[in-house]
């Protein structure tokens, strides 16, 4: 009996999923005039493409390098790799890692690293994108229509900051219907560490989303005969 009532849990709530409308973040007054981008991959696409930039070879990966100091942890590791082009040709192997937490847990770590260039590595620890064309900010950004005053903070992107300017937008409010905002007046490298973070960051939430469900799918009665 008791089995019967976690599947039926589990029917209401894909049910209830289901009927929840696809948010829509409000874009930053001084970012309207960025054009949107887009993000192209379904859910099981080995590739995802965004403007001029292309995220290819995603995979999952077993190692931990980033976060050993989370090694004795109680929550499990997700760590994953993906290969970035950019229209000018440049390629970057990037390798993050993150705590399977909540999606608000900051604690998160990247790598990118320029395949013809051994110097150029931009390193992200938790909301800071470390590079040599500087340092990138990055925050959760919860503002969205419809969103009502006082009403429990949810997390629908990740803002870019330079020296407190808006540079980049991530909406991550929808899975699997992302849009990347990435200001064109910006440095080229910097645009490229925008771009590797958004990436990260939107794989991020489509792989917690993804271990979210399969753990549910583990716990999920099966029928006994």
């Amino acid at each position: 009996m008791k089995n019967w009532s976690k599947l039926i849990l589990l029917i209401i709530s894909i049910i209830l999923i289901s009927c929840i409308k696809p948010v829509k973040i409000i874009i930053p007054e001084n970012m309207q005039s960025i054009p949107a981008m887009p993000v192209v991959g379904t859910e099981n696409s080995w590739r995802l493409d965004f403007g001029g930039f292309h995220a290819y070879n995603i995979l999952d990966s077993d190692s931990r390098i980033l976060l050993t100091d989370a090694r004795n942890a109680s929550y499990d590791i997700k760590s994953f790799e993906f290969m970035m082009s950019t229209a000018g040709g440049t390629q970057y192997e990037c390798y993050c890692e993150f705590p399977m937490k909540s999606l608000d847990d900051e604690t998160f770590r990247c790598m990118f690293q320029n395949v013809y260039n051994q110097f150029d590595l931009g390193k992200l620890t938790d909301r800071v994108i470390d590079a040599s064309s500087g340092e990138i900010t990055i925050e959760g950004y919860y503002e969205f229509e419809g969103n009502k005053p006082g009403s429990k903070k949810v997390l629908v992107g990740y803002l870019f900051n330079d020296s407190d300017n808006n540079i980049g937008l991530v909406d991550v409010s929808n899975t699997n219907n992302e849009t990347v905002w990435i200001d064109p007046s910006l440095d080229l490298h910097k645009q490229i560490m925008v771009a590797a973070g958004s990436t990260s960051l939107i794989l991020k939430h489509r792989k917690w989303y993804e271990g979210f469900y399969d753990n549910i799918d583990q716990e999920t009665p099966q029928d006994n005969y």
